[in-house]
C-alpha cells in the first residue's frame, strides 16, 4: 500500500493527525499518568468510568492472548476458526 500515491497520502495524513493529537493532549506533572481529564466535556471522568476503562483494557488483552493461543494450537487464524 505504501508503493502507491494513495497509500503515501494516507500515511502522511495519519502521521499528521497523530502528531496533532500528541501535542493537543499532553500529560502534566500535577496529574497521574494517563489522566487526560475530560477533554470533550462529557463529565464522565470519575472513579467508576476509570474502573470500567481499566477492566475493558484488561479484558481486551486477555481476549487477544486467547486468540493467539488458539491460533498456535489449531493452526488457523481467528476468522478461520469462526468458519468465515
Amino acid at each position: 500500500a505504501m508503493n502507491s500515491g494513495e497509500g503515501v497520502f494516507g500515511f502522511v495524513g495519519l502521521f499528521v493527525a497523530s502528531g496533532f493529537l500528541e501535542l493537543a493532549w499532553r500529560e502534566s506533572d500535577d496529574r497521574e499518568p494517563g489522566n487526560f481529564g475530560d477533554p470533550l466535556g462529557f463529565n464522565q471522568y470519575n472513579a467508576d468510568m476509570r474502573l470500567k476503562e481499566i477492566s475493558n483494557g484488561r479484558m481486551a488483552m486477555i481476549s487477544m492472548l486467547a486468540i493467539f493461543v488458539a491460533e498456535v494450537a489449531s493452526g488457523k487464524d481467528a476468522m478461520e476458526q469462526l468458519g468465515l
